[in-house]
């Protein structure tokens, strides 16, 4: 007999192994114990039969013979691939409609907090670490692309259902998501500050110019994109490592710079540089 709305949970880890047959009401309907679940030691169709065990027990005695939903938090479900073998291998038993696998640590977090914020370490027979934060970029990022989570949207981006160019279309989402106040969006976007900044000062500092005050240009999408906080932040954080240097936004094409390194290599007169230059400022 199937359990509608019903949900079998795993818990199993490395010592032991924790099922739970519950209803959609939240009624514990069975629990049931068993040993350690280790495919990276054994393989995983034998890890999953000795899983089996505990979940037949619990199944026995809940009366029921599947369910609508299997929630499995597994030890050793450490990458991406490992965790799409696992949850094959449990949709293979047809113990519910729905599989999801996650590592063990989603469920010591999930025990522990109502939101996903936090971060949660197992220390047991071994030892893990997950950390969450809840953001609005898991709603706008795929619902940019017609897609209904960011489960879906990694996925048809590795797998390419999503065209490869369109990729560059994450970061507008992404700034329109970080001025909406999302915090994860904001500290992406001054990471990517941190990032131009110290390579900027690395450069600066090894060519010996931080006591003099020279040009740093920014160009490119992202940075002539002129997002507020993203720029704000570059010259913040410049201000202070450099103190001397000219952060400017190149906003020209940059076939405008190759077209002038041409009219160096062949030794154009001065005026031709000035009419390039004005042929694509109003391009």
């Amino acid at each position: 007999m199937g359990l509608t709305g019903g949900v079998l949970a795993v818990d199993a880890g490395n010592s032991k192994t924790d099922v739970a047959v519950v209803t959609a009401e939240g009624e514990v309907l069975a629990t049931a114990r068993g040993g350690p679940f280790r495919p990276h030691a054994v393989g995983v169709e034998q890890a999953v039969d000795a899983l089996a065990e505990a979940v037949a027990r619990a199944f026995a005695a809940a009366g029921v013979t599947s369910v609508a939903h299997v929630s499995a938090c597994l030890a050793n479900a450490d990458l991406p691939v490992e965790e799409e073998q696992l949850a094959a291998a449990l949709d293979a038993r047809a113990w519910g409609a729905r599989v999801d696998v996650r590592n063990d640590t989603f469920a010591i977090l999930r025990a522990g907090v109502a939101e996903p914020l936090g971060v949660a370490v197992v220390c047991g027979a071994g030892v893990n670490c997950v950390g969450m934060r809840p953001t609005e970029l898991a709603r706008t990022l795929p619902a940019h692309f017609g897609l209904g989570s960011m489960y879906a949207l990694i996925e048809a981006l590795h797998l390419r259902h999503v065209e490869p160019a369109r990729r560059h279309e994450l970061t507008p989402v992404l700034f329109a998501t970080a001025a909406g106040g999302d915090p994860l969006a904001r500290s992406v976007v001054d990471r990517q500050a941190d990032e131009v900044v110290a390579m900027a000062a690395v450069a600066l500092t090894r060519l010996d110019l931080l006591a003099e005050p020279v040009p740093v240009l920014l160009g490119g999408s992202v940075l002539a994109a002129r997002h507020p906080q993203l720029d704000e932040r570059i010259r913040e954080l410049l201000a202070a490592r450099a103190p001397k240097a000219v952060p400017r936004v190149v906003t020209e094409r940059p076939v405008l710079g190759a077209v002038l390194l041409g009219l160096d290599a062949v030794g154009a007169a001065p005026g031709s540089h000035a009419r390039v230059r004005e042929h694509f400022a109003g391009a």
